[in-house]
């Protein structure tokens, strides 16, 4: 079996009909730079496979027989970085709500080979147009910083970080992080939903946030200002800041005196 190829795009398909999965299988391995990802035959299969590595595209039936096909699109849209979403499907009567979900294609069975090489070549252009735009803005990122260098001025806070990992890359909102933990060579940066690895020190992260919004308060955390609740004083000497997601933060003897300062301009 041929080696997967950094260039390859991975595709999951939903259809709880084991002859329909087997026609999109096939037509699947006429276009050898997409890989299959799974053939699942329920949302729950699908929820395991997405979670389980890269999905590039998902082509979905809408009618399944446990779960509406519209309504897992939803779900997975409302994920963080979705794929893309195509409808596979012998009914034409949900093409309207369909789009109105963004979906990139409704592919109405049975389809012909042309139908489908134009679905995955409109896929492909609308992924790599998304890594465009994607690359782009850190690209812009940089740019800036050099700029701000040679002033000698400080980088310009971003609104957001690009994180890459395997198979993806995507946009973490710095109104989204709620504090940044140093992890080795990498940094955690927590929001409500989840803790999302990237590769930065934390100076460089510290240099780009506002430091109205911001504070380093250890070596190892950086904390958004209005979400401190408490400092305490431990019982070996060091001090701990609890946020209001409940997160407990290290917080050196330097900063615990900033931080009571900071404490005293919160609302009650």
């Amino acid at each position: 079996m041929p080696q997967p190829h950094a260039a390859d795009l991975w595709v999951l398909i939903v259809d709880d009909e084991r002859h329909a999965l087997q026609n999109l299988e096939l037509a699947l391995g006429s276009h050898p730079d997409w890989r299959l990802a799974a053939a699942c035959e329920t949302c729950d299969q699908a929820r395991a496979a997405l979670q389980a590595g890269p999905v590039d595209l998902v082509l979905l039936d809408i009618r399944l027989r446990r779960e509406n096909g519209l309504k897992f699109a939803q779900e997975i849209g409302a994920s963080d970085n979705p794929p893309l979403i195509a409808f596979v499907t012998a009914y034409d009567e949900h093409a309207v709500e369909a789009f109105d979900l963004f979906a990139l294609d409704y592919l109405l069975k049975p389809f012909d080979d042309d139908r489908f090489a134009q679905l995955l070549q409109r896929a492909r252009a609308m992924i790599a147009m998304k890594d465009r735009a994607n690359q782009a803005f850190a690209l812009s990122q940089l740019i800036a910083d050099r700029e701000a260098a040679e002033r000698g001025a400080a980088p310009a806070p971003v609104g957001a970080f690009v994180v890459r990992s395997i198979g993806k890359t995507e946009r973490v909102p710095v109104d989204d992080i709620l504090w940044i933990k140093a992890s080795a060579n990498y940094v955690e940066l927590v929001t409500a939903e989840r803790t999302i690895l990237h590769r930065a020190t934390m100076a460089s992260i510290e240099t780009r946030l506002r430091a109205d919004d911001f504070m380093r308060v250890h070596r190892t955390a950086i904390i958004r200002r209005s979400l401190v609740r408490t400092l305490e004083i431990m019982n070996d000497g060091t001090y701990r800041a609890t946020l209001a997601n409940g997160d407990s933060v290290p917080v050196s003897a330097r900063k615990a005196e900033e931080l009571r300062e900071e404490l005293k301009k919160t609302p009650d």
